[in-house]
């Protein structure tokens, strides 16, 4: 997360901003919101859906910013990353920006309604109208252990596929971009798994014969 120093109306410190973005799982908010007010972003008024891909990555068929078409997975989260981006209207951030964006409030309420949410801070204490998204958020929160469970699955599955192919491969003349798309599968996933292969072959041991000797 970048410094919040940018926000002039800051009243918390940026290490407290710090700690509840990390302690807070943003696929949980997004989640939740999304089962609350799914439907209104939505063109067809059709509730959200969600596909799960490796590597805690997470799309989902609606935007809070935009109405986007209900055949188009834009909005994506990592949930690793802690970040959101919807790939149609370009909209991005971490959970604070989500939360101002979608109740239209300000940095120091989203702390409150975050803190609140993960226990930091007493919810009866808010003002009402934190206090009302403070209870629905929290009512649907909790779920995204299942799907990060689902994701990590995936991510295991792919790490044997990727790792076999590379394995049989010659990894000297390798092309990243070729056997991403091959194994429908991101470049960044199959260049960590390359160094990965890489770093576990042994190093060949040079002869001593084999050393020059200065005369």
């Amino acid at each position: 997360m970048e410094p919040r120093h940018y926000y002039k109306e800051l009243q918390y410190s940026e290490d407290l901003l710090w700690y509840i973005q990390e302690e807070t799982s943003l696929l949980g908010i997004v989640n939740a919101y999304f089962t609350v007010h799914g439907k209104k972003h939505s063109k067809i008024n059709q509730e959200a859906k969600q596909k799960i891909y490796p590597n805690n990555k997470f799309f989902y068929n609606i935007c809070p910013s935009h109405q986007n078409s209900p055949n188009l997975y834009s909005f994506y989260v990592d949930e690793d990353k802690k970040l959101f981006y919807c790939l149609g209207c370009g909209t991005a951030g971490s959970v604070f920006e989500f939360i101002m964006n979608c109740y239209q409030i300000d940095i120091n309420e989203a702390t409150e309604v975050l803190g609140s949410i993960i226990n930091l801070i007493e919810a009866n204490l808010l003002p009402e109208k934190l206090k009302e998204i403070s209870k629905e958020l929290k009512q649907h929160y909790g779920k995204q252990d299942q799907w990060i469970e689902k994701s990590k699955e995936k991510t295991q599955y792919l790490t044997t596929r990727v790792d076999t192919y590379l394995q049989r491969s010659d990894l000297e003349n390798i092309d990243i971009r070729k056997t991403a798309n091959r194994l429908c599968c991101s470049e960044e996933f199959i260049e960590k798994r390359y160094h990965n292969l890489l770093s576990q072959q042994p190093k060949e041991k040079i002869k001593i014969e084999s050393i020059p000797r200065f005369q």
